[in-house]
């Protein structure tokens, strides 16, 4: 049996990797914006718990942050299927590293800032789904 060639994005350490990043912008989001980004149960959950919460905006974070992780999720499918290189998740990763590098230098408008991240943060899930 020929040795299967395993890529460096395709190793248990990047796996590990990018679920400490995703577990960090779960928790930065949720102490600044009361909104998770990697986690859609758990915003689905919070949505529930907090039906009647009279914080508007909260609701629509979450709901920003779930439909925009969905497209960018879409978006990694789309760009599973047309890849030219192997390296394709390292490179589409670049947007949200830069992405997080500048926002806290922006002022604070959370309505632009959680569904930027939700779309970029699809990578943990794209690894694990192919």
């Amino acid at each position: 049996m020929p040795d299967k060639l395993i890529l460096p994005q395709n190793t248990r350490l990047m796996g590990v990797f990018l679920g400490f990043i995703g577990g960090s912008l779960d928790v930065f989001c949720h102490i600044q914006y009361h909104s998770l980004v990697a986690t859609q149960t758990g915003n689905i959950l919070l949505l529930i718990s907090d039906w009647h919460d009279s914080h508007v905006i909260n609701t629509m974070l979450r709901f920003c942050s779930i439909i925009f992780f969905s497209l960018g999720f879409l978006f990694a499918l789309y760009m599973k299927e047309y890849r030219k290189t192997a390296y394709w998740r390292v490179k589409m990763l670049l947007p949200l590293f830069i992405g997080t590098l500048v926002l806290p230098f922006f002022s604070r408008f959370p309505l632009l800032e959680v569904p930027f991240i939700a779309f970029w943060n699809w990578n943990d899930d794209a690894n694990i789904y192919g």
